[in-house]
């Protein structure tokens, strides 16, 4: 992924993060080293109002499910349920 050509350091796609046309949901460890906060802020930040939800877990680095189990399923699981009712 990160390879000769730099192909990590050249994707990025905040700009077209506004035509997301689905529920979205963006969780964000705010002890994340790979992903830093402020770029999961930016990312919902860039996503319509109505169709985004954004998580920060507290204490979490970049994978929430393994830092914070319990929190991070039931946020998966009500959104889940919120988008099949709303269907």
């Amino acid at each position: 992924f990160n390879g000769p050509d730099n192909e990590q350091g050249r994707m990025d796609f905040r700009k077209r993060l506004h035509s997301i046309a689905c529920p979205t949901l963006v969780m964000g460890g705010d002890l994340d080293p790979i992903l830093p906060i402020e770029f999961s802020e930016e990312i919902a930040s860039r996503i319509q109002p109505d169709l985004v939800q954004f998580e920060r877990f507290e204490g979490c680095g970049h994978g929430v499910i393994p830092d914070a189990p319990d929190a991070a399923i039931k946020v998966l699981r009500d959104f889940i349920t919120a988008e099949e009712g709303g269907l």
